[in-house]
């Protein structure tokens, strides 16, 4: 069955519309034709009802057809127009053409004609169809790419960008009009650009094969963000002709990786002393208790017991290490007069001063802090003098813990936060590893350095501050 179509017909004589109308039903049932013998009440029932072609005669009183037509493109541009005249003037129909007329005819009133124009409304009406249908898809896949949360991008084979997606501006920062016309590989950081070009040359060269890239981009903010790219060669279909990039921000993923690596590695180092480590302390105790049954000797016994206490001082230091390795999830405000307040009743030394420079408030996970701040004030009392004073102060984006003690060589400033690491006979060689893994769980960088007075100097950075004067107290 014919697609039904609804014909506006238009002319000052009634007996003319009434044989078209009659005309066009003979050609086919699918017309429904309505008439009008004037403009104005023809562009009401425009108004009205919606029409799927106008026939319209040209010599009208009033308005006439080019006039018609006009009013009709305000209201659609590209609803099917035919104009029919009985002058056939040639600068009528061009200036029919020029208002976009769909089709010009001219009217003979022969059947012959009703013919030919109801053949003309179809393929008018269909050709209107098939672009609205069109431009509706294209208006769809517009809305797809630009909601879309992958970054799209074709480029030429220079790797210019020719297309880029509203997407870049939500994602990286760049108006599309900014990023086009410049070169993708110019805003690549230098350890990736040379391998992610050679990969898109292969993928140029062969068209049939699906290419993956991960990479490191700059943000219009200055910093960079990985991305994963999933490239397409286009260049053979006429209406890309480049090469289709779908672009995802993988920085959370990669950030996750080295997270994850990291604890891998710490494992591999826990795993290390609880084989190692722990075993020594064994062997001692078993030849202690041997000797003890041997010998009776009493004294075979304290030096178990001193073992057996070395080894639950590492337990609790390796399970602290194993604990805040974890990544901090939750953060609060943390005074700092506070927390070091708390900590200097929990050092269990006499002697030594601990001196708070700072007012700073910062965000942190407060029992993980108070770990930290309690470790680095541990470790200046067990390696310096029981007189020591420790001076804890502000950074621009951190904190320092410096000590006026004997100091680290400069030789071993690369091993401190190695698990094991100590210069102390009853040490466990993990203080300062908790202390770097806590930092690292907080996303904060610490390094050590010499003193002003000839100690030691732990700087913390990457912390952020709170103005907030209603902070946590240290639990």
């Amino acid at each position: 069955m014919a697609t039904p179509l609804r014909v506006l017909a238009v002319d000052d004589d009634p007996d003319f519309c009434a044989t078209l109308s009659d005309s066009l039903q003979r050609e086919g049932d699918q017309f429904t034709v309505v008439t009008a013998t004037r403009a104005s009440d023809a562009l009401d029932r425009l108004d009205d009802g919606a029409f799927d072609c106008v026939v319209s005669d040209y010599e009208m009183p009033g308005m006439d057809g080019l006039d018609f037509l006009e009013a009709v493109r305000d209201r659609d541009e590209r609803l099917p127009f035919i104009l029919l005249t009985g002058s056939g003037s040639e600068s009528l129909a061009s200036r029919a053409l020029s208002r976009g007329v769909t089709d010009y005819l001219p009217k003979s009133g022969s059947r012959e004609q009703f013919e030919i124009l109801a053949n003309r409304i179809e393929t008018a009406v269909d050709s209107y169809q098939t672009r609205e249908l069109l431009e509706r898809e294209r208006e769809r896949y517009r809305a797809f790419l630009e909601q879309s949360t992958d970054l799209i991008a074709v480029v030429d084979a220079t790797g210019e960008f020719q297309y880029v997606s509203q997407a870049w501006n939500r994602h990286m920062g760049y108006e599309p009009a900014a990023l086009e016309g410049r070169n993708a590989f110019d805003l690549m950081d230098d350890d990736h650009a040379d391998a992610v070009w050679s990969e898109f040359v292969e993928a140029v060269t062969n068209p049939n094969q699906a290419h993956t890239a991960v990479f490191k981009f700059r943000h219009a903010d200055g910093s960079w963000r990985w991305l994963e790219a999933v490239g397409n060669n286009q260049f053979h279909n006429p209406r890309i002709e480049g090469f289709v990039v779908n672009v995802r921000d993988v920085t959370g993923r990669k950030e996750r990786e080295r997270k994850l690596e990291q604890q891998n590695e710490r494992l591999a180092q826990f795993a290390s002393v609880v084989s190692h480590d722990l075993r020594n302390p064994l062997n001692v105790l078993s030849g202690r208790l041997e000797l003890a049954a041997e010998t009776g000797d009493e004294d075979h016994f304290e030096v178990a017991q001193d073992t057996l206490d070395r080894m639950e001082a590492m337990i609790e230091d390796l399970l602290g290490l194993a604990r805040d390795g974890q990544f901090v999830e939750e953060t609060e405000p943390v005074a700092l007069p506070d927390l070091l307040a708390r900590c200097r009743e929990t050092v269990d030394a006499d002697g030594f001063s601990l001196s708070v420079e700072t007012d700073a408030t910062v965000v942190a996970d407060p029992s993980r802090l108070r770990r930290l701040f309690e470790n680095l004030v541990r470790n200046s009392v067990e390696h310096g003098d029981p007189s020591v004073t420790v001076s804890v102060g502000s950074l621009p984006d951190g904190f320092y813990v410096e000590d006026d003690g004997p100091g680290i060589p400069q030789n071993d400033h690369d091993r401190v936060f190695e698990i094991g690491y100590t210069t102390a006979p009853e040490g466990t060689g993990l203080g300062l590893a908790i202390v770097e893994s806590i930092a690292e769980a907080h996303g904060w960088s610490i390094h050590v350095t010499d003193g002003a007075s000839g100690g030691t100097r732990f700087e913390v950075t990457g912390v952020e501050t709170a103005q907030s004067p209603d902070v946590r107290r240290c639990r």
